[in-house]
């Protein structure tokens, strides 16, 4: 959800209904009930192993050159159009690369300057619709467009500091967005949808703000460590957003709840050992100009901030077309991500363990799986062919 929604803006979506539909006897226990027309689908805490092998194709990333030369790969920078098209925001080299559905490359756009079309500090790729890419950059606060074929169509300006410049859906005049506001005591996060001059909440989020914290090598606001957060992320006419804190994801239509997914997953409490977990190698802070920055032990960081007593039930998630949901559960740097499908009605089908949360679709039955190297901190992206024939999927 950077649901990240995440955080800022896209969405790793897509599976069809063929290739990801319940058969009419696999198990479930789910109960769906229905609640002033919200469908909540509540399922056990009790995990099943999804019953798919993942045979790889070819993979991207990780190369010394070129356009393949990307290390990094995730929901938001990775982006199908769910049949013959990838698009990688390579941030490290300011640009994106397009490759086919066999990856074969087809097109690089952006660069790296302040000029029309160019980029330096691009966080995420925008769901933009209609073959079109788009990307927001940092430095110059700025929305970047292309056409399907690279034409640049624009660049716009955002102006309004509330909406921040992460992730958002474009679509015609619809726009999907979050808006933060913070005071002294609180930080609330809207997740809208805004309709020409018509604004509709969907989602909301209220915390701690953060405060200015004096670390032995930079003074910085941070939130305590672990605290939750609002993630979201979108498919074809979907939103889901949850609030990381508890495992129940929601799925709105038209900016209207329909559907709520819940797994009765409770929290675990936070340990003096988890911030060591979660920085093994100490949290790095890099400043301008190059160089190495510093880098302070986790348990400095957590003593500086605070902990949240509990740790995130869940991270974040991926919509498939035809209404399925990938979540990804909380997990600590290093460990194997675990990720539970749901199916259009909200039945819990399965878990995988071992495969990262899917970054997109080329067709019915070809998925994009991140491919993580703890020892050089590359991801690449494996292209796999899903089979639904009773083999157990393998994370190898």
């Amino acid at each position: 959800m950077s649901m990240s929604m995440p955080v800022p803006l896209q969405a790793a979506l897509l599976l069809v209904c063929c290739a990801c539909s319940r058969p009419d006897d696999a198990p479930t226990d789910t109960v769906l009930t229905d609640s002033a027309g919200v469908t909540i689908a509540a399922t056990s805490a009790t995990d099943r192993v999804l019953p798919w092998r993942f045979d790889e194709e070819f993979t991207l990333g990780g190369e010394e050159s070129g356009p393949g030369a990307f290390t990094s790969a995730s929901t938001r920078t990775v982006q199908t159009n769910g049949r013959d098209r990838i698009v990688v925001l390579d941030a490290a080299n300011d640009r994106i690369e397009i490759f086919d559905g066999e990856g074969l490359h087809r097109l690089t756009l952006g660069g790296p300057g302040s000029g029309p079309g160019e980029f330096t500090f691009a966080i995420e790729l925008l769901d933009a619709g209609e073959g079109r890419v788009g990307v927001t950059d940092l430095a110059k606060r700025a929305i970047l467009l292309w056409s399907s074929d690279g034409t640049l169509l624009g660049e716009t300006r955002i102006t309004d500091p509330s909406t921040g410049l992460g992730r958002r859906v474009l679509r015609g005049d619809t726009t999907v967005t979050m808006v933060e506001a913070r005071d002294s005591l609180r930080m609330v996060n809207r997740l809208v949808r805004v309709v020409g001059e018509d604004t509709t909440l969907m989602a909301r989020y209220e915390g701690p703000p953060g405060q200015f914290v004096q670390l032995s090598c930079v003074a910085v606001q941070m939130r305590p460590m672990f605290a939750p957060r609002l993630s979201w992320t979108s498919g074809e006419g979907v939103v889901a957003a949850a609030v990381t804190s508890k495992y129940v994801v929601n799925l709105y239509r038209d900016g209207r709840l329909v559907r709520s997914l819940r797994r009765a997953i409770a929290p675990t409490a936070t340990q003096p050992g988890d911030a060591l977990r979660q920085y093994p190698d100490g949290w790095t802070v890099r400043f301008g100009g190059g160089g190495d920055g510093c880098t302070m032990e986790g348990s400095e960081v957590a003593e500086a901030t605070g902990m949240s007593p509990f740790l995130p039930v869940i991270e974040d998630a991926a919509l498939g077309p035809e209404g399925t949901v990938w979540v990804r559960r909380h997990r600590f740097p290093g460990e194997p991500p675990i990720v539970d499908l749901f199916d259009p009605e909200g039945s819990y089908l399965g878990t995988v363990h071992g495969r990262g949360l899917p970054l997109g679709w080329l067709g019915s039955d070809r998925v994009l799986l991140p491919i993580e190297d703890q020892e050089s901190g590359v991801t690449r992206i494996g292209v796999y062919r899903v089979s639904r024939d009773g083999s157990v999927a393998d994370p190898s």
